[in-house]
């Protein structure tokens, strides 16, 4: 035996031992079996060996107790825990030897209805209702055999996306008494996949195309023709913008006109002066306090009959006066009846291309984008290349625009992504930077020398 050292806890017995216990421990384990079973010298081989005639793999296991599906099967038998106390434990007999038995609804019958069913059954004849129950029967065994089957042939080819609310999801709760918020609550722990799709989804932000077709004329290699037409189209846009920038110009600081100093400081003094030298604002003091009105005051005289008589007359003849203008304009209308039709369909003329502008204002504005944020969309400016740049070797061309800048407007354009503003580089904060005290180095001070006193 070899003695191992090594660390071990010495909290059990097995941990201070320093040697290799195994071999002993298998040596008195083989006398244990001899002293139980005896020794193997002394037993015949049909005792130590046995005869497979099955193979291996379809060897039965024994059955220990009963199984599962028999402790169901005699459960059902069995009378149910509830009804225990039904049952009828006394030893004593029951008085009543024969008890009134219910009869069944077969037996119950008439026997003329009886006989009556046996000859229309011996005629062939079979009643509405039953060939109504059997049909219903058939059908109702086709549809649970073609559901059987498209359960086993199942495959998942629905696309999630186009499954709608949580109610169409789901049949069993197709119903119009039960809500959306019902069904969802019920399909939650049956497994079913319950996706709302937002209505947003199943339509397209924007109805301009990912890619557009660029102009002809932006190519390196342009016909003249198109060239021409792209410088036409940048012409204009650029006319438009100058136009624009004219008319506020115009209509702010152009409103207003250019003074000098001087004249601005003498034209607040007369605004200031104004009131001082004005001749109606000086009011001449009386020499008594009392208060005199400029208007005479208004006396309050009481109408008379003849006044009152007189009021009457001129509002009967203002009444009279009206009903004979309205009597005049219905007559005057009667006859220019084909001149009030021909003004009505040109109004309705009118009306209807006013729809019509309207619903192609509309339609365009579907196309242009959206505020998603503060800043409104800018579109990009036209890439255009002069006659001098195109002309001579293509290798000398300079490149214009960028593909990046122009699928990040593309998709702004399209509403996909809010617009934003370029900030451009960002200025960094200057480091301020200093020497550590270990570093600095010590300048040497000038001595003052010291004055002798006279």
């Amino acid at each position: 035996m070899t003695q191992v050292k090594k660390r071990l806890s010495k909290k059990t017995k097995g941990s201070w031992r320093k040697i290799e216990h195994q071999d002993v421990d298998n040596y008195l384990e083989d006398q244990r079996l001899e002293e139980r079973m005896g020794k193997v010298s002394d037993k015949t081989n049909d005792e130590l060996f046995v005869v497979d005639t099955e193979p291996t793999l379809k060897k039965k296991k024994k059955k220990i107790g009963l199984t599962l599906r028999e402790k169901r099967k005699k459960l059902l038998k069995s009378t149910p825990k509830c009804f225990a106390s039904l049952l009828n434990d006394s030893k004593v007999s029951d008085p009543i030897a024969k008890r009134n038995r219910v009869r069944t609804k077969e037996e119950r019958r008439h026997f003329i209805a009886k006989s009556l069913e046996q000859a229309n059954e011996a005629k062939g004849i079979v009643k509405k209702k039953v060939l109504r129950s059997l049909s219903d029967r058939a059908r109702s065994l086709e549809a649970a055999a073609a559901k059987q089957k498209a359960n086993k042939q199942a495959v998942f080819d629905k696309d999630i996306w186009e499954m709608g609310t949580a109610a169409e999801q789901r049949t069993d709760f197709k119903n119009d008494w039960i809500e959306d918020h019902v069904v969802t609550h019920n399909i939650v722990n049956t497994g079913t996949p319950v996706v709302s799709v937002p209505s947003s989804a199943f339509h397209k932000r924007s109805k301009l195309k990912a890619v557009q077709v660029p102009h002809p004329g932006t190519s390196y290699n342009p016909s003249l023709k198109d060239h021409q037409a792209l410088l036409e189209q940048v012409k204009e846009r650029e006319l438009k913008i100058i136009k624009q920038e004219d008319h506020l110009n115009r209509v702010t600081t152009e409103m207003f006109k250019k003074v000098s100093s001087g004249e601005r400081d003498t034209f607040k003094l007369n605004e200031l002066r104004s009131g001082l030298d004005d001749e109606e604002t000086n009011e001449i003091v009386s020499d008594h306090d009392e208060y005199i009105a400029i208007n005479p005051p208004v006396e309050v005289k009481r109408k008379d009959r003849k006044a009152r008589r007189k009021q009457k007359e001129q509002r009967e003849l203002q009444l009279a006066l009206q009903k004979k203008k309205q009597l005049k304009k219905q007559t005057a209308d009667l006859h220019r009846l084909k001149k009030l039709t021909a003004e009505i369909k040109v109004m309705e003329k009118e009306l209807n291309d006013q729809r019509e502008k309207k619903k192609e204002r509309e339609e365009k504005k579907r196309e242009e984008p959206h505020r998603l944020s503060k800043f409104s969309f800018e579109e990009e400016e036209i890439d255009i290349n002069m006659p001098e740049e195109i002309s001579g070797n293509l290798r000398n061309i300079t490149p214009h625009g960028s593909i990046l800048t122009d699928r990040y407007k593309s998709m702004q354009k399209r509403n996909i992504i809010a617009t934003s503003k370029d900030l451009g580089l960002r200025k960094r904060r200057d480091v301020k930077r200093y020497t550590r005290n270990s570093h600095k180095e010590e300048i040497p001070q000038p001595v003052k020398s010291k004055k002798k006193r006279k």
